[in-house]
């Protein structure tokens, strides 16, 4: 592009000024160059999110352009739009729609000026309702072990902010899933599988009515044929490949993925770039951060480690011989001991207001963040602004306050309980640490003491540093939540 060739073709994302537009530029491994009566096709894939809405009932409304707002004459333009299984339409625009067996709604039309598109306005009907929430936050964990398979844990974080009220949430996992288990904050919850289009479509009944403006933790647990996703070449080497759109059901803001590699392995290569890395005594942990992950558009997760096959059945000796350690230990203790120190009770509740609390002021933040950038960008007006934002201010400095007086009162509990209150304390001035570096470096960019290639690359590097800062917050978050359930 611009007579420069580079190795590889590339897609970059360019925001202009605060018209709230998004464009994409994307840069040709070769320039192009076209004869006369020569052609050349460019396909675009791209995931909108906000265009379907939830009028009521039984009826939703889908308001989408039809084509690419781009700098081409488009001689001839065809939109087609897929609807769901057991729709109705009751209503098109603009004038010129056609249907088909109520599957299928197509518009033509020609001669587009450049810069320029037209709204589609859809809106139909179906029995089931559809399942519009929004997920922040996922965390997905692989635990391998050639015996027993892949064990995969995929923990919600859920808000319902504009779709119906729903009491079961369904989810597609591929065919040979088994074994599979579903639970929120309080303990299990009831499933039921059946085989739907060659997947496997689990119903969860939630404990209660799942509404607008309300949050919902949620954990499935399910077990996948090592076979299936794990091959080999020659006797230790492994490559694990797994694409991870499987089970996931709705778009995601940030998606957190671990894989616990079997008892003895040793991790060789990854085809993704890992944000967590845990090593110790015949166990390793990788981990990756997705920002944002969409249905059927994930990746694929490759991961190459090297495993001896004779470790499970070295396990057995292996235990033996700890045992053998824990009964000469045993008798060593049973001589008279000094007198122990008392355990310090910390009450389950006290764990999960803390969790409920900083869940709570994190998503606050984030309201905030959103307000002011709404503010930017005039969306909102300053008066809307204020009162809101005086609300979220009072709440959080509440929030501030309680989680403050129970960490100090759950750091005095020692053990799991403290370290977990220490690694959240780190991230979180991490996290500090993190956001007054990017406004100095806005500072200084405004400023021009530092070039367009230097802001790119520091900003990367805080993203990433902010991505592993509220991960580590996550995962603490999450252990917590274990301990006290």
């Amino acid at each position: 592009m611009n007579g420069t060739e580079v190795e590889e073709p590339w897609t970059k994302e360019r925001r202009w000024g605060d018209v709230d537009f998004m464009g994409l530029l994307v840069n040709l491994s070769s320039p192009l160059v076209l004869e006369e009566n020569q052609t050349a096709v460019l396909s675009i894939e791209a995931v909108l999110c906000g265009c379907l809405s939830h009028l009521g009932a039984d009826s939703y409304d889908v308001r989408m352009p039809m084509c690419p707002c781009s700098s081409f004459f488009l001689s001839n333009m065809t939109f087609r739009f897929w609807l769901p299984e057991d729709a109705t339409i009751s209503a098109l625009e603009p004038g010129g729609f056609r249907k088909k067996d109520h599957k299928l709604a197509y518009y033509q039309s020609g001669n587009i000026t450049e810069l320029t598109s037209e709204i589609a306005k859809i809106r139909f009907k179906v029995p089931e309702p559809i399942f519009l929430v929004d997920c922040p936050y996922m965390a997905r964990t692989l635990e391998l072990d050639p015996l027993s398979g892949i064990r995969i844990t995929d923990s919600y974080e859920l808000d319902n902010r504009r779709g119906p009220i729903l009491d079961t949430i369904k989810i597609l996992l591929p065919k040979e899933a088994k074994f599979i288990s579903a639970r929120d904050e309080l303990g299990p919850l009831k499933v039921r599988s059946s085989e739907k289009n060659g997947l496997k479509e689990v119903s969860i009944s939630l404990r209660s009515k799942f509404g607008r403006g309300q949050h919902l933790s949620l954990t499935l647990s399910y077990v996948l044929p090592w076979p299936d996703l794990v091959g080999h070449e020659g006797l230790s080497s492994f490559t694990l490949n797994f694409s991870l759109s499987d089970g996931l059901s709705w778009k995601t803001d940030v998606m957190f993925v671990k894989v616990i590699l079997p008892t003895g392995a040793r991790l060789k290569a990854c085809g993704l770039e890992p944000t967590y890395l845990r090593t110790g005594f015949l166990h390793e942990e990788v981990g990756f951060t997705l920002r944002p992950a969409v249905p059927a558009h994930a990746p694929r997760l490759v991961v190459e480690f090297s495993y001896s096959p004779l470790w499970p059945s070295l396990l057995p000796t292996l235990w033996a011989s700890l045992a053998g350690l824990a009964g000469c230990l045993l008798v060593k203790l049973l001589a008279p001991a000094a007198p122990a120190v008392p355990v310090l009770a910390v009450p389950a509740e006290d764990v999960l207001k803390l969790v409920r609390a900083y869940e709570k002021r994190m998503r606050l933040r984030g309201e905030l963040e959103s307000l002011r950038e709404a503010l930017r960008t005039r969306r909102i007006s300053r008066r809307k602004f204020k009162t809101r934002s005086k609300a979220i201010t009072d709440e959080l400095a509440r929030l501030d306050r309680e989680v403050s007086d129970l960490m100090s009162r759950l750091r005095e509990a020692g053990g799991v309980i403290s370290e977990l209150i220490r690694d959240l304390e780190v991230a979180e001035s991490e996290l500090q640490s993190i956001e007054r570096d990017l406004r100095s470096l806005e500072a200084r960019y405004v400023r021009k003491e530092i070039g367009s290639e230097a802001y790119r690359r520091l900003l990367r590097e805080y993203r990433r540093r902010e991505d592993r800062a509220r991960t580590a917050i996550r995962e603490a978050l999450l252990r917590l939540k274990e301990l006290a359930t």
